[in-house]
């Protein structure tokens, strides 16, 4: 019987949209860089292969490796802090995670820095419906010992993960035995796929 929904948030919860590269073109220009990656779009593809776990000094490490800089965290706070403001109230939502919240479980388990994260669900006026945000701070996706940590003392079969990436999110959680649904326009694997995030309301 589910019990509990793990989401991923980008892209799952809250789409990514091309105007919150905004927050990464604020950041480089408040520190004067000049990158040709604006949107640090090649930062943001590659992060989750190789580094292990997040911090501040090891994601400014990788920036600077990335793009040939110098700069200090301050920078990476400072990128942090602009995309905590990159959501939008969608009241559709907030009304489907009313309803699933009063059911189950709900939790965040995300690759990404818990301040920016929590940030963003809060600015999307969403943040009360989840139990717990699990970031990239403390383990990442796809290692086993991060959906094990998302399933706490539930059982794996009375969990749900919801994700976009099939990789990241999908193999890994259906290997330990949790239900999955993808989200995604195209049905191009073998799991069931939802085309957008408000049909889970009409699946439970």
């Amino acid at each position: 019987m589910l019990k509990k929904i793990i989401f991923d948030l980008d892209n799952t919860l809250i789409p990514w949209l091309d105007k919150y590269n905004i927050a990464a073109e604020h950041a480089l220009d408040d520190f004067h860089i000049e990158i040709e990656d604006r949107s640090l779009s090649l930062l943001q593809r590659g992060y989750q292969k190789e580094l292990e776990y997040l911090t501040l000094e090891n994601m400014t490490e990788y920036f600077n490796l990335l793009y040939k800089q110098n700069v200090s965290i301050d920078f990476t706070k400072r990128w942090l802090k602009y995309l905590g403001l990159q959501s939008s109230v969608d009241d559709r939502l907030i009304d489907m995670l009313k309803y699933l919240s009063s059911k189950y479980e709900l939790v965040i388990l995300t690759n990404w820095f818990y301040s920016s994260q929590y940030d963003r669900l809060k600015n999307a006026k969403i943040d009360m419906y989840f139990k717990e945000i699990i970031s990239g701070e403390e383990i990442m996706k796809p290692s086993k010992e991060a959906f094990l940590k998302a399933v706490g003392s539930a059982s794996a079969k009375d969990c749900l993960m919801v994700g976009d990436n099939y990789d990241i999110d999908i193999i890994p959680a259906k290997k330990l035995g949790i239900d999955v649904l993808l989200v995604s326009k195209y049905q191009k694997y073998p799991v069931k796929t939802i085309k957008n995030i408000y049909e889970l309301r009409k699946m439970l």
